[in-house]
């Protein structure tokens, strides 16, 4: 399936289980790949939100990864990040700070079942 819009893989993405459980860094990282593949002119930030502890995505994974895109704000569940998660402290990071963030999987929520099938 060609994924033609950031809507439709939301969509796709939002079927998955316990997707802000452990996985908002993957659909954050997905997002940004769609975006990038459908040459999207808008501006986006990567946004760490810490709600708790140290704000040190080499040592603690954050509360929440989503993405500024435009004014809004956006995760794999939708346009609509929970509110909470903008009180937090944000971090912006880049995209290899990013990759490096979901890579350290020992820090993760792991409600999120990364690399098995269902």
């Amino acid at each position: 399936m060609k994924v033609k819009s950031l809507k439709q893989a939301i969509k796709i993405l939002s079927k998955i289980p316990t997707l802000n459980d452990g996985g908002c860094g993957v659909s954050a990282l997905a997002l940004l790949e769609v975006k990038e593949k459908l040459k999207l002119k808008t501006p986006v930030e990567i946004l760490y939100s810490y709600r708790w502890g140290t704000i040190d995505p080499s040592q603690h994974a954050p509360s929440h990864v989503f993405l500024k895109y435009g004014n809004k704000y956006l995760d794999g569940y939708g346009f609509e990040v929970d509110k909470i998660y903008l009180k937090g402290n944000l971090v912006k990071a880049d995209k290899d700070k990013l990759l490096k963030c979901v890579n350290n999987k020992d820090t993760w929520n792991e409600t999120f079942k990364r690399g098995t099938r269902s």
